[in-house]
């Protein structure tokens, strides 16, 4: 006997519409879904772990009464104008949050081998002007506008020398976004193509720091 498992309706439309996925690409994964968000039918146990898979949705989330509230744990000033996102997307917010795992991860490890505070932590202020803030950077890492190269991949590289003698912050060997992995930080809907299981994405090792770790600066 097949067993359903009863999860509300307005828990699965929140996850659809959280994942930023076309209609027409769920629907060809999953058949049954608007039946699903009726509540006319329930997926097996083996169909939810796949949905969960595919939208990008820790599964216990799925089993909760209401749909949660989900904020970005940091500023997030990518926007134009600084405009706040206000239902961030399940890539950004597992980016986000593997960046701090990372983070913590060094952290520990610079406290635990007794390294030296990082000297420009908490050096720049809300008070100093943003040009200013922006210009004392580039000169610590030396990567002013006219220093980055003509592509994203040959300013990744001319960043990572300075990052590694600046002292105390991990220098990625990859960025913490692959490229092959299709996953953009936009609102778009759009077709996702198969990825890894979050079990294989190296995520929870760190054996190597300027192997794996993915996003720089750090406080200890």
């Amino acid at each position: 006997m097949t067993v359903r498992v009863p999860i509300k309706s307005e828990i699965l439309s929140w996850a659809r519409e959280r994942s930023r996925l076309s209609p027409e690409y769920l629907l060809a994964q999953f058949p049954k879904i608007d039946a699903w968000e009726r509540g006319e039918s329930h997926p097996t146990l083996k169909q939810l772990e796949k949905f969960a898979n595919a939208t990008h949705t820790p599964i216990g989330y799925l089993f909760l009464a209401e749909p949660p509230v989900e904020t970005l744990p940091i500023p997030d000033f990518r926007t134009i104008g600084s405009t706040e996102i206000a239902r961030p997307s399940p890539d950004l917010l597992e980016t986000v949050y593997l960046c701090q795992q990372r983070q913590e991860w060094y952290r520990e490890y610079a406290r635990q081998n007794n390294e030296e505070p990082v000297p420009f932590i908490g050096t720049l202020t809300t008070n100093i002007p943003i040009e200013d803030a922006a210009s004392q950077i580039g000169d610590l890492l030396s990567f002013h506008s006219g220093q980055r190269g003509s592509n994203w991949s040959e300013a990744f590289h001319r960043l990572l020398a300075p990052l590694r003698s600046a002292g105390g912050v991990p220098a990625p060997a990859a960025p913490a976004v692959r490229p092959e992995r299709a996953r953009p930080l936009v609102n778009t809907p759009q077709p996702r193509v198969a990825e890894p299981s979050r079990a294989t994405r190296g995520g929870a090792r760190a054996p190597v720091i300027e192997q794996t770790l993915g996003c720089s600066g750090s406080e200890h």
